[in-house]
Parts: C-alpha cells; structure tokens; sequence
C-alpha cells in the first residue's frame, strides 16, 4: 500500500490505497517493508498525520497529480458493505474523478498506458 510509483513488474502492480480502515500502524509497518528512507520520509511528511483512509487516499491522490505516477484504490465489496463504507468511498471516488489532465484507466490497459509512446498514449483511456 502507499504506493504511486510506475517501475513495476507485470503481475506486481502496486496498491497506493485498501478502501479500509487500516491503523495507522498498519501504514507504518507497510511502508517499513518497502525498507525505503525515501518513501517513509514521504509518509511521515505528507501521509502520517492522515484522519483516516479517505483523507489518506485523497492526499495520495494529490501527490501522484503533483509529481507524477500511478494511482491505485482497490477494495473488496464485500467488506466495504460489511464495514459500512460506502458513503466514504462514495467521496473518495467524487475527490479524484473528472480531474482534467488525469487518465482513468482500468487495471488491465495499465502496461499498456505505461509502455505506449506518446501519440498512442491519447487513445489508450477510451473506450473501444
């Protein structure tokens, strides 16, 4: 989780944010595995002090339109309908949508966005 980066492999793309309510410990632990001081003095400067996993996800969502790279949510119904987290994903998902200068695209056409040159990169988040 908390990742944006883009150098990844094929069948490794990371999450940047589980629409669930982990612990702030939980973040800390995850971006401690990544055994990176660049990207835990990222969460402690920009991420650590998030309300929840909703502000964290915009934030996130506010970095990647800054600097650059890749967005990820992913959640499982199941357990947002278990959790009662409809309504937070609801305004996660009005947050980061119609954003102008952003490209939606599903998880599948995601290497193909990554490695297109340029004039095919305008074609690849419409649908065919």
């Amino acid at each position: 989780m908390l990742a944006i980066r883009l150098d990844f492999e094929p069948f490794e793309m990371p999450t940047s944010l589980q629409a669930y309510p982990h612990s702030r410990m939980s973040y800390f632990k995850n971006v401690a595995r990544a055994r990176s001081i660049v990207r835990f003095c990222e969460y402690a400067r920009h991420l650590g002090h998030a309300g929840g996993w909703v502000e964290l996800g915009k934030r996130l969502f506010d970095r990647v339109s800054q600097a650059g790279g890749l967005w990820h949510l992913c959640g499982h119904s199941s357990r947002i309908e278990q959790l009662g987290l409809w309504r937070d994903l609801g305004e996660l998902l009005d947050y980061v949508s119609g954003r102008k200068g952003v490209v939606y695209i599903p998880n599948g056409r995601v290497l193909e966005y990554l490695r297109a040159p340029a004039p095919a990169l305008q074609q690849i988040g419409r649908a065919p």
